[in-house]
């Protein structure tokens, strides 16, 4: 009996540690422009979009769309590699995150971030 509680406490911490393990998910755009919608996100076969604080969202320079309506979420870190225009979907979202990075290395047109309704806040705690 003992043998047992001891591989479902080892079970239980791996699969603790397994879910808080930071997911990166890049935007596709494939579906529609709905932050929420998951097959807008490619992550290596998770199903899903970036709602969690562990969460990354990567906005690359090969999307189907640029345009995204964002919802109210706080999530880890964004990274935004082309030009996005941020839309309010419904309320005035506010997307909070860790940390905002806009890359344009390698780039030969500067990257335009608008924003319309949308507001994307770095945490002030880290």
């Amino acid at each position: 009996m003992r043998k047992r509680t001891q591989i479902a406490a080892i079970f239980c911490a791996a699969a603790l540690a397994a879910s808080a393990l930071a997911i990166q998910y890049t935007w596709t755009g494939d579906s529609d422009s709905e932050w929420d919608n998951v097959l807008n996100w490619y992550a290596g076969g998770v199903l899903g979009y970036p709602q969690t604080l562990q969460d990354d969202a990567l906005f690359p320079t090969s999307a189907t769309r640029y345009t995204v309506n964002l919802i109210k979420e706080e999530i880890d870190d964004v990274e935004i590699r082309a030009s996005y225009d941020f839309r309010a979907s419904g309320e005035p979202p506010v997307l909070t995150v860790n940390s905002f990075i806009i890359n344009a290395s390698g780039s030969e047109t500067p990257i335009v971030v608008s924003m319309t309704g949308a507001e994307i806040l770095k945490d002030a705690a880290e």
